[in-house]
């Protein structure tokens, strides 16, 4: 059975939640059944952070995009010679099954398509977040990549549920296979390597992750007189800095950039508390991070969260601040000793990647029989 996998995602991201996904579950069904082989199509010299298998075989694409020219009759013409080329190098379809990591559709593929879908957020923020251009197109190569499919793999029910309502993809089209996180990730004896007690937060500050209501809870909190805000992810826009100086947080939130898994788990391990405030996730791989560490969590109560952690988290009303800010109070006077911190260990064990990876492949025969 061979699988083209569109490897869009390695293109535009060396690590992240999309490209690791793919990265963590290809060899894994390569193992699981040795009949399965992988395509994986790349248009960049990238292939550091790519899954290693003997059954996973790089195809290197025609790229275009270096040549492409304002005029919209031009980028079309080079378009079509892309696919032609492409499509030729690939060979015959009708019995491969094309796996889009991130909405393609080629146009004359003659075997089944795969979608997988991670979240409804462009559809369901439409006006408030996401309206200019680019999002238009993303919105539109989205509905035709999962409209188009003969199977669209949803993280999680939540998104399924996006699905259905916002796209009427019916019900049999979709089915949910959850995420994990790596076994790095897992409760230690703390190094002791933050000596200040510390409050975490992972991940992008986009709006949807609502991290400007997060900043101004803790703000708020008689707290953060003992409590560090430690922030992982990108370097602060102006507006965050300007944000941090108007709510006199500069020398109390700490941001530390894209640290390794190890780094990760060891602040994990170490904080007081996880704080995942955002209005809307797909999923929530941070969750399971978290957990896996024994770390305890406040979240805002939205359905992937839910599906995700079940009653482990203390939780809060998406965008409501004062509910948070009694949060931290909680988590503060809390034990990591107790039962939610027990729990949430529990909780973890749920998802692993081997899960992912047996179902991935159990669609595909399906898809074939």
């Amino acid at each position: 059975m061979n699988i083209v996998v569109d490897g869009i995602v390695y293109s535009f991201q060396k690590a992240g939640g999309i490209s690791r996904l793919f990265s963590e579950i290809m060899p894994r069904i390569c193992d699981y059944d040795e009949n399965i082989h992988f395509q994986l199509l790349l248009n960049n010299k990238n292939i550091q952070s790519l899954p290693r298998h003997e059954h996973i075989f790089y195809q290197h694409t025609y790229k275009t995009d270096l040549f492409l020219r304002p005029w919209r009759l031009w980028r079309r013409y080079l378009a079509s010679i892309k696919e032609e080329i492409n499509v030729r190098l690939i060979g015959d379809s009708r019995d491969k099954i094309w796996h889009s990591t991130y909405f393609t559709l080629p146009k004359r593929w003659r075997g089944a398509v795969v979608t997988t879908v991670y979240d409804m957020i462009y559809e369901r923020y439409e006006d408030s977040f996401f309206s200019d251009l680019w999002d238009d197109k993303v919105r539109a190569n989205k509905r035709s990549s999962l409209t188009g499919a003969d199977k669209v793999i949803s993280i999680s029910q939540a998104t399924k549920d996006d699905l259905k309502d916002i796209l009427g993809i019916p019900d049999e089209r979709i089915q949910v296979i959850h995420l994990a996180c790596s076994p790095v990730f897992r409760k230690i004896e703390s190094d002791g390597s933050i000596s200040k007690p510390f409050i975490l937060y992972v991940g992008s500050r986009a709006k949807y992750k609502n991290f400007r209501g997060l900043l101004h809870a803790y703000a708020l909190w008689p707290g953060n007189k003992e409590v560090e805000l430690v922030t992982v992810g990108g370097d602060w826009s102006k507006e965050e800095l300007e944000a941090l100086v108007e709510l006199k947080l500069l020398e109390k939130v700490r941001l530390i950039p894209f640290p390794d898994d190890l780094v990760l788990r060891d602040l994990y391990n170490q904080a007081l508390a996880f704080v995942y405030p955002s209005l809307y996730e797909g999923f929530g791989i941070p969750l399971l991070e978290a957990m896996s560490c024994g770390c305890p969590v406040i979240a805002s109560r939205i359905p992937s969260t839910v599906e995700v952690a079940d009653d482990v988290p203390i939780y809060h009303e998406p965008g409501n601040s004062e509910q948070l800010l009694s949060n931290l109070d909680q988590a503060y006077t809390e034990s990591k000793s107790s039962e939610r911190v027990l729990a949430g260990l529990n909780q973890a064990k749920l998802f692993s990647w081997e899960r992912t990876a047996y179902q991935t492949a159990e669609l595909y025969r399906k898809l074939v029989c």
